[in-house]
């Protein structure tokens, strides 16, 4: 054996899931199996691009690693992602077992549907003397919503009550539709129905809040109930009448179906387990103090929930913060490491991030370009932490949780969930579930949303500062010669002025200008006039270093800076500059030949003369030397 199973999940149904993960455990631990679990967060009424990216995280499995596979069909929402899944297991020869939805060939774990419903809506009828009921139902398609409706419509037809498809509302499992659909029966001429029974706990709170923001009374006017029994319900007031699954159970037999498969013992293929009413405020009657203890323990803990909340609040700020500030890639993975070093309480003393390295590397590049090939590029360990301290690892990471190595006797449970941006993958988080991060509802998906936000901003500010830089550049360089211009060069050599005068080192300051220029442009035109600039700008970057400056000053004029330089250096240059003109007017490549005269001081770092001063000395004495060159040559002579 592997000693390793995966399960499939949904972020939305982390309680009920948190259930069947104790019993999934319970059964696992005796065989010490370690427990992977992917979920994400789609949902029915997202995007589909948006749902692509949080479904990815199914694809970072690779299914031949474990001994088997468990997928809780009915919490993915998406069912063509559930079978798209089961292809790949049977393709894998992996054993899997179902929840929720049967699969063709896999053991089906069920919910019984229909017992947990008929004890709610019987007793609705019988009880209350319901006559007219509104179904919310989560999609057309699902099988607990379709099972939930049906229930609902033989036992009003059972005690000789029709069902209204006008009162039938398909919300997607979700808030916002559930609330439009209180509208819709408020508007109609009938009015408000019975009692709403809603196929989820989620839709039946979202209308009943609506109902009580719109001014009615539950169960006074309308009565609602709805299914799962989340935690939600009985901490809303009135407590919800739910019905009850029992996840333990259902997944402690969903781990010992898998084993008795890979064991090679005959399994049951088939097997439904029973639901029970859970009896709340919200259809009148008394739910024996349950709902009020919930909301006692809720209360008696809300500090430490507020407390909790401003600490998760501010360490993902201070996340955040040192990602946008940090200039490259590497900066952001120390910073990130020693903010964790110092805090991380939230995540625990087990947890990795896990990155395309490119995505925050080469910012210029489209997200497609980088992250189209999802979790088949190659990831780095972004940071990682195992019992407390970092571990470092480099890129090319080999192992689906970093640092880990199995401990005979000692099972885990780790949670991967998705790092994406739109579709496209760009690496995953890794978390033991008994965290901070767990501790609230969707505290996770607003974790993982706000360091991939963070991720976008960053690639943003990357990119606009290249852009901004190279602007800069096009704006400070002279185009023609890819020289700096006359409108920057004040402020730059002014600033190497000032630094020449605190390490009290002189500097030069050179006037460059081209012998005859009129005549070239005369006889040969202004292109061969340009060609004769080109060449000085490129005797000039051809003379100096790094640190000196050189700049198109105007027209055939050029100025030169060099720190630390003196007398000796100056002519060096000046040397330089000659010679490489020299060489071009030998190689017979132009059709003219040409000089320059250049004129140079030498700074006084005691000195408070400004950079100008220095600047038309040196035009100074270098328009002495130009005019000595013409009373020396001739029109006839070399130029």
């Amino acid at each position: 054996m592997k000693n390793q199973l995966a399960v499939f999940t949904n972020g939305y149904s982390a309680r009920d899931t948190g259930r069947a993960l104790e019993g999934m455990y319970e059964y696992a631990k005796k065989l010490d199996a370690d427990i992977h679990v992917f979920s994400c967060y789609a949902a029915y009424d997202e995007s589909d691009l948006e749902n692509k990216g949080q479904l990815s995280i199914y694809d970072l499995a690779d299914l031949n690693s474990y001994d088997g596979i468990i997928v809780l069909s009915n919490f993915l929402n998406s069912t063509p992602k559930v079978y798209e899944l089961f292809d790949r297991i049977k393709a894998a020869g992996v054993p899997a077992v179902s929840i929720g939805i049967e699969i063709e060939g896999f053991p089906y774990i069920g919910i019984d549907n229909e017992s947990g419903m008929r004890e709610v809506v019987t007793h609705l009828v019988e009880k209350h003397d319901v006559k007219r009921i509104a179904f919310l139902g989560g999609t057309e398609d699902h099988p607990d919503s379709r099972v939930r409706l049906e229930v609902t419509k033989e036992v009003l037809s059972e005690h000789g009550y029709g069902f209204d498809d006008k009162d039938l509302y398909y919300c997607l499992w979700s808030n916002e539709p559930s609330e439009e659909a209180v509208h819709d029966m408020i508007s109609r001429p009938e009015g408000l129905p019975d009692a709403i029974v809603a196929a989820n706990d989620i839709m039946c709170i979202a209308a009943s809040t609506e109902l009580v923001r719109l001014g009615y009374k539950i169960p006074d006017d309308v009565i609602v109930t709805g299914f799962d029994h989340r935690i939600e319900a009985d901490m809303f007031y009135p407590g919800v009448t739910t019905v009850e699954p029992d996840y333990h159970e259902i997944g402690y037999r969903s781990c010992k179906t898998l084993y008795d498969m890979v064991a090679g013992k005959k399994t049951k293929m088939r097997y439904m387990s029973p639901t029970t009413m859970v009896m709340g405020e919200s259809c009148g009657c008394s739910d024996n103090g349950r709902c009020l203890n919930v909301r006692n323990e809720f209360c008696q803990k809300t500090h430490l929930s507020i407390r909790e909340e401003r600490r998760f609040n501010r360490n993902v700020s201070k996340l955040r913060l040192i990602i946008l500030n940090s200039n490259n890639y590497k900066e952001m993975r120390t910073g990130i490491t020693r903010f964790y070093e110092k805090d991380h309480s939230m995540e625990g003393d087990n947890f990795a991030v896990v990155i395309n390295k490119r995505y925050l590397d080469k910012v210029m590049l489209d997200d497609k370009s980088v992250l189209s090939d999802g979790y088949k590029n190659k990831m780095e360990v972004m940071v990682a932490f195992r019992d407390g301290k970092p571990i470092d690892l480099r890129s090319g990471n080999k192992r689906l949780i970093p640092g880990y190595t199995k401990e005979k006797g000692k099972a885990m449970i780790f949670y991967f969930f998705p790092l994406h941006i739109k579709q496209y993958s760009c690496g995953y988080v890794v978390l033991n579930p008994d965290i901070p991060l767990f501790n609230k509802e969707l505290r996770i998906y607003d974790y993982l949303t706000r360091l991939e936000n963070t991720f976008v901003e960053y690639r943003i500010n990357t990119k606009l500062n290249i852009l901004n830089m190279e602007l800069t550049s096009l704006y400070d360089k002279d185009p023609m010669t890819g020289l700096y211009n006359r409108f920057c060069y004040e402020e730059k050599v002014r600033s190497m002025l000032d630094r020449s005068r605190v390490t009290n080192l002189s500097m030069m300051v050179m006037f460059i200008d081209i012998n005859n220029m009129k005549i070239i442009n005369d006889e040969y035109g202004h292109l061969y006039g340009d060609k004769a600039i080109c060449l000085v700008a490129d005797a000039i970057k051809n003379s100096i270093n790094d640190e000196s400056l050189g700049v198109r000053f105007g027209g055939d004029e050029f100025l030169l800076a060099a720190p630390n330089y003196g007398e000796a250096e100056a002519e060096q240059i000046k040397k330089k500059i000659n010679d490489y003109i020299e060489d071009k007017n030998s190689s017979g490549l132009y059709p003219f030949t040409f000089t320059v005269s250049c004129g140079y001081v030498i700074t006084d770092p005691e000195s408070d003369r400004s950079i100008q001063d220095y600047v038309n000395k040196a035009d100074e004495i270098m328009y002495e030397i130009k005019r000595i060159y013409h009373e020396e040559h001739t029109k006839a002579g070399r130029r």
